[in-house]
């Protein structure tokens, strides 16, 4: 019991969810000794689960937008395979034995342990002191309840409330965070800036709610092009940004011209008629073309000028020859 409260002081200082993850994990590799587990965190709201560590095979691999098909998240009832057979009609793991444990933080997160193993006295090992582990949960619940809602507060300063695309403030972090470590060998990190075509002839024709159509379709488009683990930003007004993380320059191009295709062809309704219309696109490449990420980004921005004073609707990457000062390249 004075290591579960030594556990309970310890992680209300840490900084975020994720330390107190870890935490979580090595006492079960460590104390428990229990070596075939996952720890998935469920999010209600966004219909995701995530993978917070796995030494295993996934119980359920696609879920398809379906959280429900586990068990434990949807019952919040500890599922132990030998109490009846194929107990969770979810789970792809039919030869082994398993033990799952569901713990909600509020109503919108749920951590489940899906624990598996073969060896049925080792799940009845594990079974005898579950309660323990329980209890180290029970312990990190309000603490991971109160780093999940700093963490959505945090989430609303740093996001679009109209696009809910991240805001310049989220891009400042990203950028003053050292991304240029995670860049690796072979890949580089695409800058892309996108602006609609004569955005200002939308509002003053057809109104700001018709305009605010055309900025979210827009969110939405680079939203379904990109991957997780990119970034979309509403730069200001009508100019977005996106990032893609270690990508290749041709997938680049690929994405942005879909985006542009895929965009002029969007009809916009209004009470006065419907209309289309167009983006233009700058690219930049980090680090081949600046060592700078902000410079990087500068670039792109120049591109886009070109772009945008060239005939607009197209997409331009960035060459030495845009730039004034070529010694800057």
């Amino acid at each position: 019991l004075s290591e579960i409260y030594k556990f309970k002081n310890t992680i209300e200082l840490d900084d975020n969810k994720m330390i107190i993850y870890d935490r979580i994990i090595h006492i079960l590799t460590n104390k428990f000794k229990i070596e075939h587990f996952i720890l998935y965190e469920f999010d209600n709201v966004s219909k995701k689960r995530i993978t917070l560590y796995n030494t295993t095979k996934s119980c359920v691999d696609d879920f398809h937008n379906n959280l429900n098909k586990c068990r434990a998240f949807r019952t919040l009832k500890d599922v132990i395979s030998t109490d009846f057979d194929n107990i969770c009609t979810g789970c792809d793991q039919k030869t082994s034995q398993y033990l799952c444990l569901s713990y909600p933080i509020d109503d919108n997160y749920s951590i489940v342990l899906h624990i598996q193993t073969n060896d049925i006295e080792e799940l009845y090992r594990i079974e005898s002191f579950k309660s323990i582990i329980k209890n180290y949960f029970n312990m990190s619940k309000p603490v991971l309840e109160t780093k999940v809602l700093l963490n959505k507060l945090r989430e609303t300063t740093l996001k679009d409330p109209m696009t809910e695309l991240y805001n310049r403030r989220f891009l400042d972090e990203l950028f003053d965070s050292q991304i240029a470590s995670r860049t690796k060998d072979g890949y580089c990190h695409a800058i892309m800036m996108l602006d609609v075509d004569f955005f200002k002839q939308v509002n003053d024709t057809y109104g700001h709610d018709v305009g605010d159509k055309v900025l979210k379709k827009l969110s939405t488009l680079m939203r379904g092009a990109i991957r997780n683990s990119d970034v979309a930003v509403r730069f200001g007004g009508e100019e977005f940004l996106i990032l893609l993380m270690n990508t290749t320059k041709e997938k680049t191009i690929q994405i942005a011209q879909n985006i542009n295709k895929q965009f002029s062809q969007e009809l916009f309704q209004s009470n006065i008629g419907s209309f289309k219309k167009t983006i233009s696109i700058g690219i930049s490449y980090y680090p081949d073309h600046s060592k700078s990420l902000w410079k990087s980004l500068k670039y792109a921005d120049e591109a886009l000028y070109i772009a945008k004073n060239t005939g607009r609707n197209k997409v331009i990457e960035f060459t030495q020859n845009m730039h004034k000062d070529g010694k800057n390249f």
